[in-house]
């Protein structure tokens, strides 16, 4: 008779494809997870593994998939016979496992993780971008490198839904080898894409142009929601497509959204100060992030966000998908923006109007600000990876790239991110009359998801402490 017994603890860390959260998954997906016990000499001996459509389903023991019992050592690339021609594309599914050791003891099963079928988007697809508008008054000429996105305001009933997924990619920062775009869901959830294309893909003749898929489910809320984005490109193909689906719980699923021309788009050219001038290395050249908030669309990427005087969004004359490329799913874990939290973290202030300001650790992104300033005014930034000898930020990078920035400031609150990706540890602030907090700017960083307390590094080296 099979018993538990506290010893044998339930797998965790699931993952298919080796991925936290798949969405390439057809019938030659792999699984995997990681075994727990409290018993010395203990090991797996058999496995099951249950997969059902909906989070309640697997809940109810209402699988579409059960395996039973199979005889097995393996926790890692395990492959699913009754996978072969039985996953429908573009479906949401949940799985669970469990393990038998060699004593006999049977776990509980783990916590359940999601997983979604390959999905197929269809050609021809095109994108959208902010229009070519003449300037206004004080604006700067519409360059349109970098673009603000809104969707239209959509309701929805939470009660109905499983999951909300939302599917994007880009095109056009190409030559700037960055992400083109950072996509919110109600002003939450900061994710950022595309991946840059790969060529000969699977070893043919074709380039791969990756699209993201991101799991929106915590984010939407009852009632109305908005789709937001920054999006930046430098090549005329610069281009943006998203749309959101969800699963319901009763086993369908609805579009919901679709970037079209009832979207609204608002170039970013005077918000940012990009007049034309770029950060430049050897190999690429991005727009600095010459925030003026007297332009700066505060709230842009919330959902009670007036966008009525921006333009609607343009489609763009080219596929974005042409028959020299193909489109497939990114097979890495999707990259997120976070907010660095570092306890070595500090501001120094230098004198009345001068800062340096150490996140603590280097990153990889860009800045948010939530600065209460006296006065209209403005100031310079200057972002590094090590400081020189009389304790200022080395804005030059040994790398090419000089990062220096000018904020136009205005009297109140000013909360904001940059977009532009860097890497950088330290910050000086010039200029600025007032008072600033540790946490009146914050590192942006651009990451994979990955839990710090899994890993670990000691050394007797002092550069490496």
């Amino acid at each position: 008779m099979e018993s538990k017994v506290s010893g044998l603890l339930a797998p965790s860390h699931l993952r298919v494809n080796l991925l936290a959260f798949a969405y390439n998954v057809d019938e030659s997906a792999t699984f995997s997870w990681w075994d727990h016990s409290q018993d010395n000499d203990c090991y797996q001996v058999e496995y099951q593994i249950v997969i059902s459509k909906r989070a309640v389903q697997l809940l109810n023991h209402d699988y579409q998939i059960d395996t039973g019992w199979v005889q097995s050592s393996k926790n890692s690339a395990v492959m699913i016979p009754q996978l072969e021609g039985n996953p429908v594309e573009n479906e949401v599914y949940y799985w669970q496992v469990r393990i038998k050791d060699n004593f006999g003891n049977v776990s509980d099963y783990s916590q359940p993780e999601k997983f979604i079928t390959i999905q197929y988007l269809k050609k021809p697809i095109y994108g959208i971008w902010s229009p070519n508008l003449h300037k206004k008054d004080d604006e700067l000429v519409h360059l349109g490198h970098v673009a603000f996105i809104r969707s239209p305001k959509f309701s929805l009933n939470t009660q109905e839904i499983d999951s909300a997924i939302i599917t994007a990619f880009s095109r056009g920062s190409e030559p700037e080898f960055v992400q083109g775009f950072e996509l919110r869901m109600n002003g939450e959830g900061a994710v950022v894409g595309s991946a840059r294309p790969q060529a000969y893909y699977d070893g043919g003749e074709k380039t791969a142009i990756y699209y993201n898929r991101y799991d929106v489910t915590q984010s939407i809320q009852n009632g109305l929601n908005v789709i937001a984005a920054i999006i930046g490109g430098n090549s005329p193909r610069r281009a943006f497509f998203a749309q959101l689906e969800v699963y319901k719980i009763d086993g369908s699923k609805e579009f919901v959204q679709l970037s079209n021309s009832n979207w609204k788009a608002l170039d970013g050219s005077t918000a940012f100060g990009d007049y034309g001038v770029k950060i430049r290395s050897l190999y690429f050249g991005m727009p600095s992030d010459n925030i003026d908030m007297d332009f700066y669309p505060t709230g842009w990427d919330q959902t009670e966000f007036d966008d009525s005087a921006w333009p609607t969004a343009t489609i763009s004359e080219a596929e974005m998908v042409n028959n020299e490329e193909v489109l497939v799913p990114y097979r890495s874990e999707n990259t997120l923006r976070k907010l660095v939290t570092n306890p070595l973290k500090k501001i120094t202030r230098l004198d009345d109007e001068h800062f340096i300001l150490d996140l603590g650790k280097e990153i990889i992104g860009s800045l948010k600000a939530e600065i209460e300033s006296p006065i209209n005014q403005r100031i310079t930034i200057l972002m590094g990876e090590q400081l020189d000898k009389e304790g200022h930020v080395r804005h030059h990078m040994a790398s090419g790239p000089d990062y220096v920035e000018n904020w136009k400031l205005k009297q109140g609150a000013n909360n904001f991110t940059t977009f532009q990706m860097k890497n950088f540890r330290y910050v000086e602030i010039v200029g600025f009359k007032g008072n600033l907090t540790i946490d009146d700017v914050q590192g942006w960083a651009i990451e994979q998801p990955f839990d710090d307390s899994e890993g670990s590094f000691t050394s007797d080296n002092s550069l490496t402490q």
